[in-house]
């Protein structure tokens, strides 16, 4: 036990800078705390799951293991050197957690450390990047997917990109309608929720996506009643609206979340 955690320690102050940088990304904007409180919440769980026996310490092994994470730092040094680039010194990191996780349990968990691992992973700033990249797709069909359905209403309805035109009035489906951001965060909810009620990772999977299905569905749903009421209705000042529905769609859907999980539980024979 001593070995593990003076190699971890060792590998705490070799990242010692990433983890500082991530602290300073979590903590610079309101915005950016999911992350601290994803990590958090995922150290929390895994001590959790310790003291209740679901995750057995193993006994200490062949030395020889631990020179898997040799290649890891070589990767960081090279990084720091030419690239410089720190989310790819954080996947490093938690890279090599990972390694001293499945090394510090018995085999029979690895299933749990893999989720583990996965919600440490979904700590490190991705959101951005995930909402630039997939984002992009989802405005993408929410605003094609309406503009047609608006198009047969008023044949003189337009599309340019992702903003939808009819006459004067136009409706911008943006980043913020994507949608993403909130299925980033119910997915880590609900993978949190799930590995806490000890469901199987393939009922997790298929769980994350049936709730991302439902978002999605209703996120549509409200866009396409959004710009109905105002390209055809023209009715003005709908931005607070949007918003409180926008807010209520997230609390619904954490809601939802909750009570189906009780069904799951209950109704599904659980490790």
């Amino acid at each position: 036990m001593k070995k593990y955690l003076i190699i971890f320690f060792l590998i705490c102050l070799y990242f010692f800078n990433t983890i500082i940088w991530l602290c300073r990304f979590w903590f610079s904007d309101i915005r950016n705390i999911y992350g601290f409180v994803i990590f958090l919440a995922t150290i929390l769980l895994l001590i959790s799951k310790i003291n209740r026996g679901n995750i057995k310490i193993a006994s200490i092994r062949n030395s020889k293991y631990f020179l898997i994470l040799i290649p890891i730092l070589i990767l960081d040094l090279l990084n720091l050197y030419y690239f410089k680039i720190s989310i790819i010194s954080a996947f490093l990191f938690i890279i090599s957690i990972t390694i001293l996780l499945f090394l510090f349990v018995e085999k029979k968990y690895y299933e749990q450390i893999l989720i583990i691992s996965l919600l440490l992973f979904l700590s490190l700033p991705l959101l951005f990047y995930t909402n630039s990249i997939v984002g992009i797709l989802f405005r993408r069909f929410y605003s094609v997917s309406i503009f047609e359905i608006i198009h047969l209403i008023n044949p003189k309805t337009e599309l340019v990109n992702t903003i939808i035109i009819t006459g004067n009035i136009y409706t911008n489906i943006d980043s913020g309608c994507s949608g993403v951001s909130n299925i980033y965060l119910l997915s880590v909810f609900t993978l949190i929720l799930s590995y806490y009620r000890n469901l199987k990772i393939m009922r997790i999977i298929f769980f994350i996506i049936v709730i991302s299905c439902i978002y999605v569905l209703i996120n549509w749903i409200h866009l396409l009643l959004m710009t109905y009421s105002n390209n055809i209705l023209e009715i003005n000042n709908l931005r607070n609206s949007h918003k409180f529905v926008s807010n209520f769609i997230t609390v619904f859907m954490t809601s939802f979340t909750i009570i189906m999980l009780n069904y799951f539980n209950g109704n599904f024979k659980t490790d």
